[in-house]
């Protein structure tokens, strides 16, 4: 009885009462948006550094596939040079004003793999990033990205005789 009494009351909300639930309501509004923006820019934060783990891993399967079957490796100027099985003689690793990875002045792997220029290799490791040693015949390579300074380190023995 009581309820349907309170129901058909004419009486609404006092002017007080609405302008907390607003304030309450913009509050949750406003924390809402934060929460959002802030996962929003971890999870583009997290596609980025996915996307340059992939970039870095097979730009050193590419890397990989050309030293293991270089020969004749030189020191010229302080730049590796190489034998080269797709390239010929005189190849070596660049990385070109656009971040991305050239061999014997030829982009070593496609366009699309560097998600439409957004992830380039540090360019000011430019013919420093492959060195050779010529005592024990390897090869070291480290790979850089460009802003995040995500990188892969590795070496390699070519297999061919020189």
């Amino acid at each position: 009885m009581k309820l349907m009494k309170k129901i058909s009351s004419k009486k609404g909300f006092s002017l007080s009462e609405l302008l907390v639930a607003l304030l309450v309501v913009s509050i949750m509004t406003i924390a809402l948006t934060a929460g959002v923006s802030a996962s929003m820019r971890v999870y583009n934060e997290s596609i980025r550094h996915a996307e340059e783990r992939t970039l870095l891993s097979t730009l050193a399967e590419a890397v990989m596939s050309e030293l293991r079957n270089a020969r004749d490796p030189k020191i010229e100027s302080g730049v590796v040079t190489f034998t080269s099985l797709n390239y010929g003689p005189g190849a070596s690793f660049s990385v070109g004003a656009d971040g991305k990875m050239k061999i014997a002045e030829k982009d070593l792997i496609g366009d699309g793999s560097y998600i439409k220029g957004k992830i380039k290799l540090d360019a000011g490791t430019a013919n420093t990033f492959v060195s050779y040693d010529e005592t024990s015949g390897i090869f070291k390579v480290k790979l850089t990205c460009a802003g995040s300074g995500e990188s892969r380190e590795f070496s390699i023995r070519p297999m061919a005789e020189s």
